[in-house]
């Protein structure tokens, strides 16, 4: 018998980096709020050595890797390192704002073929998040008003990165 190779989907395929806020206006109960929309997008991945894998970023003035790529390779491990996140709670300069020019970085980015999802909340500046988000910004650049917002949009992002992913693959 014979093992067949398993196709390649968006869920068994995509490395997905997350960036969360951790400066002092965040606040630690709002920073629960990102991890959970960082675990909510991650379940529905099959996270392994040959298949999707997570990697988290929190930053502030500075930037902390929470883990890479390579350093878990199951869902279950994932999903426990998010939950074990402590905030940094350390100030910016930006309050959501950003003070540099976003579009070279984005831009570079795209070029080495990595796709950027923006996800923004209250403060954030929605022309800024469409920078980041490169084009077409439409589908890959997110608001909410509010923390609390953030969970409705994983659908959306999860849509993005499969969209994305079978365009890439035709």
């Amino acid at each position: 018998m014979s093992k067949r190779r398993a196709e390649k989907t968006c869920y068994n395929s995509v490395n997905t980096a997350f960036l969360a806020d951790g400066s002092s206006s965040v606040g630690d109960s709002n920073l629960h709020r990102m991890l959970v929309f960082v675990s909510n997008t991650a379940e529905t991945f099959e996270i392994s050595d040959s298949g999707a894998r997570i990697a988290t970023v929190q930053f502030t003035y500075d930037q902390r890797t929470e883990f890479s790529f390579p350093d878990y390779s199951t869902k279950e491990n994932v999903l426990a390192v998010v939950r074990n996140i402590r905030y940094m709670s350390s100030g910016t300069a930006a309050d959501g704002q950003c003070y540099d020019d976003v579009r070279g970085p984005a831009s570079a980015a795209h070029d080495a073929g990595i796709t950027i999802f923006s996800v923004g909340v209250a403060w954030a500046p929605l022309g800024d998040l469409k920078d980041v988000a490169f084009k077409p910004e439409e589908s890959r650049a997110f608001f909410t008003r509010e923390f609390t917002g953030l969970e409705p949009i994983v659908s959306n992002v999860i849509r993005g990165i499969c969209r994305d992913f079978s365009e890439s693959q035709q």
